[in-house]
């Protein structure tokens, strides 16, 4: 029994390397039930002896090379089953080359073929399944004639050119091109996108330019309002709006038009909505450079007790400073019976708040009702205070027990709490007893409104109210 047929019986791969009878001829063989398959004929030319292999040293690099080598790969598994930042890889390979030129400049050309790609990582990059490669090598240089795939369940497709340096660094001429590809998947962000962009240069200084199309994405990580802007990066502590920080990614540079339109939802402690964007990215990963804006209306910001609804919004980077962006909002509210009104203005570093209500408060008073839900105290006294103090609370309670009962809120999901308004103690009767208004809106602009009023006697009836923006 040989070598290659015990290999068979104990799942193991051989190679078996054999000379020629005119000692000039390497053959390559290997087989089994291992996980690789190897085939090959190697023929050295020149003055070379085998049986005297310390003489022949000097020569053997510039002896003339010739042959061929198939390698297969049943499950490419086995070839990165040490790298741990794959959890699960498969799928299978074939390499056909054929080898001339000599042993110091040898010259590759062939072909390599895979099928059945599929790889999950450990972060939180998107699984890529269905994986197909055709490829052609002709020295360094390794062509993709066809490379497609589906990340994210989407497919996704490559073409282009791999070239292997002088000094050992991929260089990379590739064309991406996608169709509602998952391209980023965290615990709070889901992203997918039309991509058509070209990856040039080699690994350590890529260039990443085209457009991608956000078709829908969904951020849900909660905010602390406390802590001000984001600043990330190295922007010089100025709003940045994302930093890679793992290379080669955080030191490619970035030319990139992206567009949504109405496609990204925001669903956190603080906002719930729908926001558009048209950005043209430039700078690197570590500290990309926006140019362009981003826009939203019709966004509910959850307060403590209240809730803010934003007409509009938008965000413009300008290129002469665009970690300073300008902001201009305009927002609106019902509280304990007060229509506010809130205008934002100015860059995110001297950003300028104005808010109005009807009735008229102060600037200091108006800010106080919208953040506790609490009015001024007016001639109805403490009692009115208390009473507004505690329909905050409970408010704040009564969403809470909605939403313990309700279960988990389902992304872009509105509930019943959220179009619920109660306002306690707005006006007092003769006798001590507060007044109690409660809304809840049925359609856009529509209300159904039930009241006890300051004369202890009970009304209801639906409301139509109409803003001008």
């Amino acid at each position: 029994m040989d070598d290659v047929q015990r290999a068979r019986l104990a799942g193991e791969t051989v190679f078996a390397l054999t000379a020629g009878e005119d000692g000039s001829t390497v053959v390559i063989e290997g087989g089994g039930g291992g996980p690789l398959r190897a085939a090959g004929r190697l023929h050295v030319s020149g003055p070379v002896d085998w049986r005297d292999p310390l003489g022949s040293l000097e020569a053997l690099p510039n002896a003339a090379l010739s042959g061929a080598l198939e390698l297969v790969v049943p499950d490419v598994s086995v070839l990165v089953a040490p790298i741990d930042e794959l959890r699960r890889v498969g799928g299978s390979l074939r390499l056909d080359v054929a080898l001339s030129g000599t042993p110091s400049h040898p010259r590759w050309s062939g072909t390599l073929a895979a099928d059945d790609l599929s790889a999950e990582a450990v972060d939180d990059l998107p699984p890529l399944d269905r994986g197909r490669l055709r490829a052609t090598i002709a020295g360094r240089t390794a062509t993709i004639d066809e490379l497609t795939a589906r990340l994210g369940y989407a497919p996704v497709s490559t073409t282009g050119t791999v070239t292997l340096t002088a000094d050992g660094e991929p260089e990379f001429d590739l064309a991406i091109r996608g169709e509602d590809a998952q391209i980023v998947r965290t615990h709070y962000v889901r992203v997918r996108s039309d991509l058509d962009v070209h990856v040039r240069g080699p690994l350590s200084r890529l260039r990443v330019a085209g457009t991608a199309r956000v078709t829908d994405a969904l951020y849900t990580a909660p905010l602390d309002p406390t802590r001000g802007t984001p600043r990330t990066g190295q922007a010089g502590g100025a709003f940045q709006l994302f930093a890679i920080t793992t290379e080669p990614w955080a030191s490619t540079r970035l030319d990139l038009h992206v567009t949504a339109s109405h496609s990204i939802r925001i669903d956190n402690n603080v906002a719930f909505g729908v926001v558009s964007l048209d950005l043209r990215l430039r700078g690197t990963g570590a500290v990309p450079q926006p140019i362009g804006s981003v826009t939203c209306r019709d966004v509910a910001v959850r307060l403590p007790v209240t809730r803010l609804t934003v007409d509009s919004a938008t965000v413009t980077f300008l290129p002469e400073n665009p970690f300073d962006p300008l902001l201009r909002a305009s927002a609106y509210a019902r509280v304990s019976g007060y229509y506010i009104d809130v205008q934002v203005t100015g860059g995110a570093s001297n950003m300028r708040v104005h808010i109005a209500t009807s009735p008229p408060l102060t600037q200091e008073e108006s800010l106080v009702l919208l953040a506790t839900g609490t009015p001024p105290v007016t001639e109805s006294g403490r009692g009115q205070v208390e009473s507004s103090a505690l329909a905050g609370a409970g408010s704040v309670l009564g969403t809470a027990a909605m939403d313990w009962f309700g279960g988990p809120r389902n992304p872009g999901e509105e509930r019943l709490t959220d179009r619920v308004e109660v306002y306690v103690g707005r006006e007092t009767s003769e006798s001590g007893i507060a007044t109690v208004e409660a809304e809840v809106e049925v359609a856009d602009g529509w209300y159904l409104r039930f009241e006890r009023d300051r004369w202890e006697d009970y009304a209801g009836g639906v409301l139509w109210r109409v803003r001008f923006r």
